[in-house]
């Protein structure tokens, strides 16, 4: 069991609370999948849990479990100068072969992997993989993942959740794919900054996600429906208070002098105890319920120009696509015509980003183009607001705040150097980017990467409003099975349609 009691996390700089009177009991069987928008403490609760320091923050708990063996498998990739199987190993000669040759296999990589001398010569899903492995052949008394399946393909994605579900140890993993979420989490800790961002606040429950979204929309509901009744209740009261003030003091505004006397000491009791009528209103005021309002999804906006039906947007037809002399894909064709919305998947290293690459050449209209590394095309050093203005005047860069806050940013995270900023606000500047422009074609390598699953939704139902032609690379299981016309798979053998049923 992994405890933690009353734990204050507080930015250091800011003094903005990030997480407050937090407390929790990982238990065995436990799979606690972590949600919440960008900024919501994620990634600091995370570092938490593993010991790591907290350089940004000043840390207080009552209690936290220190003698048990936590493994996390980090977004951020190691820079050593190492072998693979020193990384692997540790010059741990007691290894369980059977063990490892089927996790290498299920993840799609040949044995002779281990064989490479450089840690820094894999491929970014190829390190994803192996650091998976490292972790799954040692012992653990909680393992921690983040944002696992943000470099694997679909297949290895599939193999990582069966693989976590005959896990009996507690795990925590914070992930923007949902699907994951749903098919291994059974507990979910969500964490959100409500108010204006103002007020930290955590749920816990032991369900699974969709069971919880469910409880909480329905207890949000009812919890708004008693405020509302509360609200017209206090105003049917206080209409009835003015009444009797009013009545009252006109009353006593026209009372003859014979009955002055008589009248207005009646007068003054029925006003008395309307004053105190009064002030039972105002102590109601008080405790009237506060409305619920929610943290609320991420506001996507594209921009697109309408494409004929019969209008020829990309055509490409190589023999091979290579990497310098490496032949990644033979015979490889692709033609989009009219507003077609198209998903290319395929295994990792098989070639889909040089694909898009070579695309973009191909392409006969214009454009909007996400790369899968946004520091290719942007300049890091600048920060969102610099990178979406045009023009430089005040009411533009009002503007501009206003749309980077419909996408949950905060005020001093508009104005931080984009290298600094979190994977989902990066993605989300550059979505705020794409808004500017008005193009046939919308090409994005892996756009839900690290978006959050609660605004999941509003970023598909954008994408299927686009008037133009989609050329998608994602392996997220929700986009592909809301979203595209035609899905391909990119094999060495080139690409081929395949059915969306297969999929999911």
């Amino acid at each position: 069991m992994y405890i933690v009691d009353n734990l204050k996390i507080t930015h250091s700089i800011t003094n903005q609370t990030i997480i407050d009177d937090f407390s929790i009991s990982m238990n065995y069987g436990d799979k606690i999948a972590i949600i919440g928008e960008e900024g919501s403490g994620k990634s600091t609760l995370i570092k938490f849990f593993a010991h790591q320091t907290l350089s940004y923050a000043d840390v207080s708990f009552k209690a936290r479990s220190t003698s048990l063996v936590v493994t996390l498998i980090a977004q951020e990739r190691m820079q050593a100068d190492m072998n693979i199987q020193t990384f692997l190993f540790n010059h741990n000669y007691d290894i369980d072969y059977k063990r490892l040759y089927h996790l290498l296999s299920g993840f799609g990589l040949e044995d002779d992997i281990l064989d490479r001398l450089e840690l820094n010569s894999l491929s970014g899903g190829e390190y994803t993989k192996l650091s998976i492995i490292k972790a799954l052949m040692n012992p653990f008394d909680l393992l921690i993942l983040d944002e696992p399946t943000n470099n694997l393909d679909l297949k290895s994605i599939k193999f990582l959740e069966a693989e976590l579900l005959k896990i009996d140890r507690p795990l925590v993993f914070a992930s923007h794919d949902r699907a994951f979420i749903k098919n291994v989490g059974n507990a979910i800790l969500h964490l959100e900054q409500l108010e204006r961002r103002h007020v930290t606040k955590h749920t816990f429950m032991r369900t699974d996600y969709q069971s919880y979204v469910k409880h909480i929309n329905k207890t949000i509901e009812n919890h708004n429906q008693l405020a509302k009744t509360e609200k017209q209740e206090y105003k049917v009261a206080k209409d009835k208070y003015y009444r009797m003030f009013n009545k009252l003091s006109h009353a006593s505004d026209h009372v003859s002098k014979v009955e002055r006397d008589f009248v207005a000491s009646k007068i003054k009791a029925k006003m008395n105890t309307v004053k105190t009528r009064e002030k039972q209103l105002e102590i109601s005021k008080n405790n009237l319920t506060k409305t619920i309002e929610p943290e609320s999804a991420a506001i996507f906006k594209l921009n697109s120009i309408f494409a004929p039906a019969n209008k020829e947007i990309v055509r490409l037809d190589l023999a091979r696509l290579s990497i310098g002399d490496k032949v990644l894909v033979e015979n490889l064709k692709l033609d989009i015509i009219g507003p077609k919305k198209i998903a290319i998947i395929g295994d990792n290293g098989v070639g889909k980003t040089t694909l898009i690459k070579t695309l973009l050449k191909a392409c006969l209209v214009d454009f909007a183009y996400m790369p899968h590394s946004y520091h290719d095309v942007l300049d890091t050093e600048k920060t969102p607001i610099e990178l979406l203005q045009r023009e430089g005047t005040r009411q533009e860069i009002t503007d501009i705040m206003t749309h980077l806050g419909s996408l949950n940013f905060r005020s001093n995270e508009m104005e931080e150097q984009f290298k600094n900023l979190s994977g989902g606000q990066k993605a989300k500047t550059f979505f705020a980017m794409m808004s500017l422009l008005e193009t046939q074609l919308l090409v994005m390598d892996e756009p839900t990467r690290n978006i959050s699953p609660l605004s999941l939704d509003t970023l598909i139902q954008e994408i299927n409003d686009y008037k133009g032609s989609v050329l998608i690379i994602t392996h997220n299981r929700d986009l592909l099975s809301q979203t595209f016309d035609e899905i391909y798979e990119l094999t060495p053998k080139g690409l081929h349609l395949i059915e969306r049923e297969a999929l999911i």
